[in-house]
Protein backbone atom coordinates (compact mmCIF):
# COMPACT_ATOMS: atom_id res chain seq x y z
CA UNK A 1 0.00 0.00 0.00
CA UNK A 2 1.49 3.39 -0.91
CA UNK A 3 2.59 5.58 2.01
CA UNK A 4 0.01 8.34 1.30
CA UNK A 5 -2.89 5.90 1.33
CA UNK A 6 -1.66 4.32 4.57
CA UNK A 7 -1.29 7.75 6.22
CA UNK A 8 -4.77 8.78 5.07
CA UNK A 9 -6.36 5.57 6.41
CA UNK A 10 -4.53 5.98 9.72
CA UNK A 11 -5.75 9.57 9.98
CA UNK A 12 -9.39 8.59 9.26
CA UNK A 13 -9.18 5.76 11.80
CA UNK A 14 -7.84 8.15 14.43
CA UNK A 15 -10.63 10.69 13.74
CA UNK A 16 -13.26 7.95 13.92
CA UNK A 17 -11.92 6.52 17.18
CA UNK A 18 -11.73 9.87 18.94
CA UNK A 19 -15.11 11.14 17.77
CA UNK A 20 -17.12 7.97 18.41
CA UNK A 21 -15.75 7.05 21.81
CA UNK A 22 -16.78 8.10 25.25
CA UNK A 23 -17.88 11.69 25.86
CA UNK A 24 -15.39 14.36 26.81
CA UNK A 25 -14.79 14.88 30.54
CA UNK A 26 -17.37 17.52 31.41
CA UNK A 27 -18.62 18.47 34.86
CA UNK A 28 -20.23 21.77 33.84
CA UNK A 29 -23.79 20.51 34.45
CA UNK A 30 -25.53 17.60 36.13
CA UNK A 31 -26.52 16.20 32.73
CA UNK A 32 -23.02 16.32 31.24
CA UNK A 33 -21.41 14.95 34.42
CA UNK A 34 -23.89 12.08 34.56
CA UNK A 35 -23.31 11.28 30.88
CA UNK A 36 -19.53 11.29 31.33
CA UNK A 37 -19.59 9.17 34.51
CA UNK A 38 -21.93 6.58 33.03
CA UNK A 39 -19.91 6.29 29.80
CA UNK A 40 -16.51 6.14 31.49
CA UNK A 41 -16.92 3.86 34.51
CA UNK A 42 -18.83 0.68 35.26
CA UNK A 43 -21.39 0.69 38.04
CA UNK A 44 -22.65 -1.57 40.76
CA UNK A 45 -26.41 -1.16 40.56
CA UNK A 46 -28.97 -1.44 43.32
CA UNK A 47 -32.68 -1.52 42.43
CA UNK A 48 -34.50 -1.50 45.74
CA UNK A 49 -38.24 -2.01 46.10
CA UNK A 50 -38.74 1.24 47.95
CA UNK A 51 -41.30 4.02 47.97
CA UNK A 52 -38.86 6.76 46.96
CA UNK A 53 -35.69 5.26 45.47
CA UNK A 54 -35.87 3.78 41.99
CA UNK A 55 -32.23 2.87 41.34
CA UNK A 56 -28.73 3.60 42.65
CA UNK A 57 -25.50 3.36 40.66
CA UNK A 58 -22.16 3.25 42.49
CA UNK A 59 -18.96 3.80 40.51
CA UNK A 60 -16.32 2.27 42.78
CA UNK A 61 -13.68 2.26 40.02
CA UNK A 62 -13.84 6.03 39.59
CA UNK A 63 -11.29 8.12 41.51
CA UNK A 64 -14.13 10.31 42.81
CA UNK A 65 -16.27 7.34 43.94
CA UNK A 66 -19.38 8.62 42.15
CA UNK A 67 -22.90 7.68 43.23
CA UNK A 68 -26.04 8.39 41.17
CA UNK A 69 -29.40 8.11 42.93
CA UNK A 70 -32.58 7.98 40.85
CA UNK A 71 -35.94 8.53 42.52
CA UNK A 72 -39.35 7.23 41.52
CA UNK A 73 -40.52 10.84 41.13
CA UNK A 74 -38.01 11.42 38.28
CA UNK A 75 -36.45 8.17 37.05
CA UNK A 76 -34.42 9.79 34.27
CA UNK A 77 -32.50 12.41 36.27
CA UNK A 78 -30.29 11.20 39.07
CA UNK A 79 -28.76 13.07 41.95
CA UNK A 80 -24.96 12.94 41.86
CA UNK A 81 -22.80 12.39 44.92
CA UNK A 82 -19.02 11.99 45.15
CA UNK A 83 -16.64 10.56 47.70
CA UNK A 84 -18.97 7.76 48.75
CA UNK A 85 -16.85 5.02 50.29
CA UNK A 86 -17.14 1.31 49.57
CA UNK A 87 -18.05 0.80 53.23
CA UNK A 88 -21.01 3.20 52.89
CA UNK A 89 -22.13 1.36 49.76
CA UNK A 90 -21.97 -2.01 51.54
CA UNK A 91 -23.85 -0.65 54.55
CA UNK A 92 -26.55 0.82 52.33
CA UNK A 93 -26.95 -2.44 50.42
CA UNK A 94 -27.27 -4.36 53.68
CA UNK A 95 -29.79 -1.97 55.24
CA UNK A 96 -33.39 -3.11 55.64
CA UNK A 97 -34.75 0.24 54.44
CA UNK A 98 -32.89 1.93 51.58
CA UNK A 99 -35.08 5.05 51.89
CA UNK A 100 -34.32 5.42 55.60
CA UNK A 101 -30.58 4.85 55.06
CA UNK A 102 -30.51 7.51 52.33
CA UNK A 103 -32.38 10.03 54.52
CA UNK A 104 -30.05 9.42 57.47
CA UNK A 105 -26.73 9.35 55.62
CA UNK A 106 -26.85 11.23 52.30
CA UNK A 107 -29.88 13.48 52.02
CA UNK A 108 -28.75 17.02 52.80
CA UNK A 109 -25.20 15.92 53.66
CA UNK A 110 -23.04 18.49 51.87
CA UNK A 111 -19.93 16.35 52.35
CA UNK A 112 -20.98 14.28 49.34
CA UNK A 113 -22.71 16.89 47.16
CA UNK A 114 -21.60 17.27 43.57
CA UNK A 115 -21.43 20.86 42.34
CA UNK A 116 -21.12 21.48 38.59
CA UNK A 117 -17.89 23.22 37.58
CA UNK A 118 -15.73 23.83 34.52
Amino acid sequence: MPQKAFTFISFITLIFMTSCGKPKEDYSSYESASKYIRATYSADVMKPSEKNIHKVEYYASSPEKWLLVFFNSNKSKGYIYKGVTAEMWKTWNASSSKDRWYTSNLKGNRTYFFTPHN
